[in-house]
């Protein structure tokens, strides 16, 4: 499962492409964060992605180049392993 916390602008063109790479189960949701720069709040969404484990390098990598998290401010991103999920697909 990949995690990342991105600039609001961000989530929907990579969740358009996530979906374009086969990617279907993807959650986007908002948040709020303070930083001693920036103590009147920034607008997030943290998005959520299960991927299998042989895609999972590969769309960590995109996630975190088109988000641009290498800029400072511009989100953060982590991966952990999932033990189990229940395969269900959107239609």
């Amino acid at each position: 499962m990949i995690t990342a916390v991105i600039t609001d602008s961000k989530s929907t063109p990579i969740l358009e492409a996530l979906a374009e790479k086969g990617v279907a189960t993807a959650n986007r949701s908002k948040a709020r964060g303070t930083s001693i720069r920036n103590e009147n709040g920034v607008e997030m969404e943290i998005l959520t992605v299960l991927v299998e484990e042989k895609k999972a390098n590969e769309i960590f990598t995109y996630i975190y180049e088109e988000a641009n998290i290498v800029e400072p401010h511009h989100g953060m991103i982590y991966q952990q392993e999932v033990k189990k999920a229940s395969n269900y697909k959107l239609k």
